[in-house]
């Protein structure tokens, strides 16, 4: 279950030891999993690669004019996907403290809205904002050939709704349903939580296969738009429209 810890208005403002300034409005972030690179996309297109120590810009790409919607580097440290709002996924060879365009492709018509890679980096899942699924052989970005294969990958994370293991976090084809509007699993492997266009954020088992039960929790007042678990899963994260910020102790 979920316990609320602690609310954060997040219209105030919080101090920070180092501080990036922007020219363009932030859509997507990622760690690199040594931790000494972040990665950000920008609504006019832009992607950023930063010392993650003094928050230093390493290098600036733009590929697309279309905003970076998706984030996330390869667990081996070597490759960052990149998806955009025109349903294109790029991916990146980071050298040094470059990044140096590897492949490409769209398999999506609208915004990339999830990616997530398998534990061996050898694959790739995506999600666009429509709710379709699609597998990618990597470091290539070609189309897995054998999409049913990729059900018994092991995903390093996983914040897409729409999957195998997913299927019973997505809602029911009536009125009353809310949209699934972001997701994320435990580190651990043995929850996964999911939130919603009505603000509610809800907590299944993993795998949540299809009549999964949940545990639903309201806070919010607006649509939650982002879930992040803590590296040790005792706690997690949750951000929404109406502004706050939720961290909520996760006890199973």
């Amino acid at each position: 279950m979920l316990c609320r810890a602690l609310a954060v208005p997040l219209t105030r403002r919080a101090s920070a030891p180092s501080r990036a300034a922007a020219p363009t409005p932030l859509r997507a972030l990622s760690w690199h999993p040594h931790g000494a690179f972040i990665a950000a996309g920008a609504a006019d297109g832009h992607l950023f690669l930063l010392a993650a120590a003094s928050l230093d810009t390493l290098c600036t790409r733009r590929e697309h004019a279309a905003p970076v919607t998706s984030l996330s580097f390869s667990p081996c440290g070597r490759y960052l996907a990149a998806g955009g709002g025109d349903g294109v996924i790029d991916v990146f060879e980071l050298q040094g403290g470059e990044l140096m365009r590897f492949s490409a492709s769209r398999g999506h018509v609208c915004a990339i809205a999830a990616l997530d890679w398998a534990t061996d980096s050898a694959l790739l899942q995506s999600n666009g904002a429509d709710g379709t699924l699609c597998f990618w052989d990597m470091p290539s970005c070609a189309r897995c050939a054998a999409a049913a294969d990729a059900r018994n990958a092991d995903w390093h994370t996983h914040t897409c709704a729409t999957s195998w293991a997913t299927q019973g976090v997505l809602p029911c084809l009536s009125a009353q349903a809310a949209p699934v509007s972001a997701c994320d699993r435990a580190r651990a492997r043995t929850c996964v939580a999911v939130g919603d266009a009505h603000g509610l954020v809800s907590l299944y088992q993993y795998p949540a296969h299809a009549g999964a039960r949940r545990r639903i929790f309201a806070a919010h007042a607006g649509r939650v738009n982002a879930l992040r678990f803590l590296i040790d899963d005792t706690f997690l994260v949750s951000g929404a429209d109406d502004g706050s910020l939720f961290i909520w102790n996760v006890v199973l």
